[in-house]
């Protein structure tokens, strides 16, 4: 005779729970698949810091940027065809980026710049006039002249040796690998945007979703000027804190509005200002394009650095 609940004992299902070892083990990996990405960019940015650093102390390591190291790589610039607010100079092309570079993680600010230049950009005779004035407002109303003069004067701060000759009335740039700051190129700038997707704004393809990365022409605007525009609310009717919106995947703040950003580019006699600002919709897409003198201050234009980052760190 069997004992009592043999049976069911017999006919119960047989759960095989993997070793413990190997609980463990698969629990470790999946950690490691969470947080590995965060940990490369975080790398990334602890490398631009470090190259940074060279041999600067005192004012000129205080006034260092923050800055993300982004890789070399391929992308698409431009955008397609079929894109809303498209213009005739965005025709797609396949570019790539040969060195890496460092940019910084927010648009250089009233304070960075005053305390680099001894002086807000403009005059009290000047028409232009910022939006708002802050330590942590972008710096707007500079020349593309004086944005060159800027980053020359930051790394002469931080001993690096400039990357522009500003003796001419022509600015030149000889050496694609120097070592201190400068703006990005307008290939660059997109390829930092776009940070490896095709998405039509920095962080999103969506444009309900964009007042979350970005300041834009939107729903908070005043009524006169909210169309067309952006539906959805930032919370800004003009100029922004920097990083008060959410960053984009390489961890690049407004990127997409609050000021535009001048860079390196010229067509014809103008200079390339990319971005759009807290005035822009279509202006605002990460392929859109704008020229303007370089001699032009508006209170909707700012600027952004970056360096070259070395191949073999020993050239630093």
């Amino acid at each position: 005779m069997m004992p009592p609940h043999s049976l069911d004992t017999m006919l119960r299902p047989i759960v095989l729970w993997p070793a413990a070892w190997l609980r463990w083990l698969g629990g470790g990996l999946l950690l490691v698949g969470l947080l590995l990405p965060w940990g490369v960019i975080a790398w990334r940015t602890r490398q631009a810091v470090d190259i940074s650093g060279t041999a600067a102390a005192g004012a000129g390591a205080a006034l260092r940027p923050e800055m993300v190291l982004l890789p070399t790589g391929t992308f698409l610039m431009g955008s397609p065809a079929d894109e809303p607010g498209r213009q005739a100079d965005e025709a797609q092309r396949q570019v790539e980026i040969t060195r890496p570079f460092a940019m910084a993680v927010t648009e250089v600010t009233q304070a960075r710049y005053q305390q680099v230049m001894q002086a807000l950009p403009a005059s009290p005779a000047s028409a232009c006039r910022p939006a708002a004035e802050g330590a942590d407002l972008p710096v707007v109303c500079l020349t593309w002249f004086e944005a060159l003069a800027y980053c020359n004067r930051l790394s002469e701060l931080e001993e690096l040796t400039p990357c522009y000759r500003l003796d001419s009335a022509q600015p030149a740039w000889d050496d694609a690998a120097c070592e201190g700051y400068r703006l990005p190129t307008e290939a660059e700038w997109e390829y930092a945007a776009r940070a490896g997707s095709t998405q039509r704004y920095a962080g999103t393809d969506a444009e309900d979703d964009v007042c979350r990365y970005a300041n834009v022409l939107d729903q908070s605007a005043p009524a006169s000027v909210q169309t067309p525009g952006f539906a959805c609310h930032d919370g800004y009717t003009t100029v922004a804190l920097v990083r008060r919106r959410l960053p984009q995947a390489w961890l690049l703040y407004d990127l997409t509005g609050n000021v535009a950003e001048w860079v390196w580019d010229a067509v014809a006699t103008d200079r390339v200002v990319r971005g759009g600002s807290w005035q822009s919709f279509r202006a605002a897409r990460n392929a859109a394009r704008t020229m303007q003198p370089p001699s032009r201050r508006a209170p909707e234009v700012g600027l952004r650095v970056v360096r070259s980052f070395p191949l073999d760190p020993s050239t630093r």
